[in-house]
């Protein structure tokens, strides 16, 4: 089943948006943040799971292993909510047809949407002309086989750690197979450090005039990092919302503070961060497991998006809600949110007086 989008409401200030996305009798309103199946709450179930060519290839001669693995999949599904289903490349290697083939099905029958897999091992792996040329043609490949006896909605890819000047020819190509959906994965960076490259891609889509005609999800966003032994630290995966990511998804990758740091960190630095939606802030909370910890953040910026959603619907602007939060104001967030705004406005104004020549 396509997804059917439709914009509501566009903050007058920022770059957040109210939009309604529907998938036949389930829908959701963005800005949201993905939960998963733990929670008692309905909405986006997001799974994640990596996968390697070795297990590819066992999938692809085993009919039990295959099974399991679909299996294992659907218990990680919640028939009241939509589930999406992402899959991690863990290989440098563009996978070959039939390897391709094995990742694009298991994507999608799992899935509500056909998500292009992950590939952060071929964005790392390569520079300059091999790396446009590898990612170029990791997206052919994966798209022949996806359109192919099709009926949802595709979504691409769009790594943060792309350099910007390859992102004309990325969204150049999913343009031109209607592909106007994008998961960035931020793969443990975070945008909010980033927003020349954000204005990039926002330039890019509206340059296209395919923004209002998809979403943007956020995986793998870095939280931030406490500095010394601060108590708190601004919450920099949840702000990348107001940079207008649609969908706040989670954070998967795997911690790179080496063992022998880590058993130097005194207790006041180790355990567990906590969301603050007074500040938009991290806390420290040492004593508190970090298991509970995440479904207690996922579940407090699930509530804040949807508070977020009301005063754009409200006000017109979330700018002035935003206005009361401590983290937001001391790293000048708006600032930076305001002047890819304000780039973006001139732009669609620059391009409007030519349109009328």
């Amino acid at each position: 089943m396509k997804a059917n989008l439709r914009v509501n409401n566009v903050d007058e200030d920022l770059l957040m948006r109210v939009m309604e996305i529907r998938f036949a009798d389930k829908s959701i309103t963005t800005p949201i943040k993905s939960l998963n199946r733990t929670v008692p709450v309905a909405g986006l179930n997001e799974v994640f799971h990596r996968i390697d060519l070795e297990k590819i290839s066992l999938i692809s001669s085993n009919a039990s292993t295959e099974m399991k693995f679909n299996k294992d999949a659907r218990r990680e599904r919640k028939d009241d909510m939509i589930n999406l289903f992402f899959l991690s490349y863990k290989e440098c290697k563009v996978p070959e047809k039939n390897a391709m083939a094995t990742l694009a099905d298991l994507q999608y029958v799992n899935s509500d949407l056909a998500i292009m897999p992950l590939c952060p091992e071929i964005i790392k792996s390569y520079e300059g002309e091999q790396l446009i040329s590898n990612f170029i043609l990791f997206i052919k490949e994966y798209l022949k086989i996806v359109e192919t006896l099709n009926n949802k909605t595709i979504v691409g890819i769009i790594p943060a750690r792309l350099p910007r000047q390859f992102l004309p020819t990325v969204l150049d190509l999913y343009h031109s197979h209607d592909v106007t959906s994008f998961v960035i994965d931020s793969d443990g960076s975070s945008l909010y450090s980033n927003p020349s490259w954000i204005k990039a891609l926002q330039r890019g889509l509206h340059s296209l005039g395919i923004f209002d005609e998809g979403f943007i999800y956020n995986i793998n966003s870095f939280e931030g990092r406490f500095s010394g032994k601060a108590n708190i630290t601004l919450a920099r995966d949840f702000v990348t919302l107001t940079f207008g990511m649609d969908i706040l998804g989670a954070n998967h990758k795997q911690s790179k503070i080496p063992a022998e740091r880590r058993i130097k960190m005194d207790s006041s630095q180790k355990g567990s961060r906590l969301f603050d939606p007074q500040t938009y802030g991290y806390t420290r909370d040492p004593s508190l497991e970090i298991k509970m910890a995440k479904m207690s953040n996922m579940l407090a910026q699930h509530r804040e998006a949807l508070r977020i959603q009301n005063v754009i619907n409200e006000e017109g602007t979330a700018s002035r809600y935003f206005q009361r939060k401590p983290q937001l104001i001391e790293n000048k967030v708006l600032d930076r949110v305001h002047e890819v705004k304000i780039d973006l406005t001139e732009s669609r104004k620059q391009r409007s007086l030519f349109d009328n020549f």
